[in-house]
Parts: structure tokens; C-alpha cells; sequence
């Protein structure tokens, strides 16, 4: 039992981070990384490794953020479209809540961002 407990901590710790593990010199991250990041996300995504895909999307919209003033549409899509990757992920194994608030996120960050809408939309009217 024990060992169950511990995991679930983890799990736990590793739905709550949101801190990036890559950070480039001088706050400049690469676009290629971030779309390459996002890439992997997805491809993990398809093959059934939801934690590592999630991990990815995590990541992907966290490279984002850390472009900071210079962030483009393009990149506000794309952090839009990770955190509702992600937020999928999150509430297909039943956490809600943190789905909610990735999707809440995911519409603020790029509010034409209608897969998103529509998943926030759907989550709460319970569905």
C-alpha cells in the first residue's frame, strides 16, 4: 500500500509542475525547439504514452511562456493548442479540476483557439 501512496504523490508532483526543465542562455528559446517539443508531444501522444505526451505539451507551452514580450500568434497557437492537449489528457483520467484550468488558460492565452472553447464549454456544462 504504501508504494501506492507514493506513486500517486509523483503523479501528483508531476501534474502540478509547471516549471520548465529547459531553459536556453540569455531567456531566448529557439521556435524550432518549442515546435519540436510539441511534435514529440503529439507523436507520444498517438502511441498511448499519455504521461509522457502530457510532460511534452507541459513543456511545449512552457518554452512559450519563457519568450515572454516576443511571444507571436504563431506561438500563442501553439501554447494554446498544448495546454488543451494536455487538458484532454488531464481529464480523461479524471482530473477535472486541473483540466478546467488548463483549458481556462489555453482560451486566455489564444482566445480563437475553438477546440479549446469548445473542450471548456463542454467540461462545464458536465459533459
Amino acid at each position: 500500500m504504501a508504494g501506492k501512496k507514493k506513486l500517486g504523490m509523483g503523479l501528483d508532483l508531476l501534474l502540478s509542475s509547471v516549471q520548465s526543465s529547459v531553459n536556453q542562455p540569455g531567456g531566448i528559446v529557439d521556435w524550432n525547439r518549442i515546435q519540436s517539443v510539441f511534435d514529440q508531444a503529439r507523436r507520444e501522444d498517438e502511441a498511448g504514452n499519455v504521461f509522457e505526451a502530457y510532460y511534452l505539451y507541459r513543456l511545449a507551452s512552457d518554452l512559450v511562456r519563457e519568450k515572454g514580450p516576443a511571444i507571436t500568434p504563431e506561438a500563442k497557437s501553439l501554447a494554446s493548442q498544448s495546454l488543451n492537449n494536455a487538458a484532454v489528457i488531464l481529464y480523461e483520467h479524471g482530473y477535472t479540476a486541473q483540466a478546467r484550468r488548463l483549458l481556462e488558460k489555453a482560451v486566455q492565452v489564444c482566445p480563437d483557439n475553438l477546440t479549446a472553447r469548445d473542450n471548456l464549454n463542454s467540461l462545464l456544462q458536465g459533459g
